[in-house]
């Protein structure tokens, strides 16, 4: 009868070591990514700017105090003003008409345009004020939320991130999340749109979501172990505990 009994604990080990192993198919990436065609990576797949984003734009040269004008003052509460050399950042906002107001150039269109172009643009028309100016723009509010099994929120500095290069900077999935069902929410053109990816197929690369766009919303779906873990065995373990303390209640009046 105690062989019996040991067998039958020794089974329904077994049988929970099982239930937790997962099959390859599961964890790994980009599977069939031998059979797929090459591809080029082109500029469609870079961040465009909006409107409502919010720009850093600064111009060096050779003379930076000929410079100066580009980059206007920026008054401190201690009264000191900092500009023209200085690092600190200068943000103008893109207007619901893809315009913002640059200084001596005025009203410039910027909205669609990649950082690069931008750059490219601002320097020509720049020359004729300044000799070999250097022109630097950033898209200040290029953030990358992700939530559900992993949370984080990352500050993109490029002008181009995919899905693969904003996982692994919060640590990746590990065994939390599901690869196949990655949910991307995207706000474009006054609509928001969704699209589920699946890292484990080698097409995911193909998708039109698989780089990502400023204020990006990414949802990683928990495995069933990890929404067990949060939720039904959250539950089952406060009931243990206040069954635990009911029976001991019973036993201290009962003695």
């Amino acid at each position: 009868m105690k062989i019996k009994f040991y067998s039958l604990i020794v089974l329904v080990l077994a049988i929970i070591s099982l239930s937790g192993c997962v099959s390859r198919k599961q964890v790994q990436f980009y599977q069939g990514i031998d059979n797929l065609t090459e591809s080029q990576i082109y500029d469609n797949d870079k961040v465009r700017i909006k409107p409502d984003d919010r720009l850093s734009i600064k111009v060096f040269s050779n003379n930076q105090e000929a410079a100066s004008p580009f980059n206007p003052m920026i008054v401190s509460r201690s009264g000191a003003m900092s500009g023209g050399g200085d690092q600190s950042s200068i943000e103008y906002l893109v207007s619901r008409e893809g315009k913002i107001n640059f200084p001596v150039l005025g009203e410039i269109k910027v909205v669609d345009y990649t950082i690069n172009e931008l750059a490219d643009i601002l320097q020509t028309q720049i020359e004729p004020y300044l000799s070999e100016p250097v022109i630097m723009v950033r898209i200040k509010n290029f953030r990358i939320n992700i939530i559900g099994a992993i949370n984080g929120i990352i500050e993109v500095d490029d002008d181009q991130i995919n899905l693969a290069q904003a996982l692994s900077q919060v640590d990746g999935i590990s065994n939390q999340g599901e690869l196949n069902n990655i949910l991307v929410i995207r706000e474009k053109d006054g609509l928001r749109t969704s699209h589920r990816l699946d890292l484990t197929d080698s097409e995911v690369l193909n998708s039109p979501y698989y780089y990502l766009e400023q204020n990006d919303i990414i949802y990683i779906e928990p495995t069933a172990p990890a929404r067990q873990q949060r939720g039904y065995l959250g539950t089952v373990s406060s009931y243990i505990g206040i069954v635990s303390s009911v029976l001991s209640l019973i036993v201290i009046f009962t003695r």
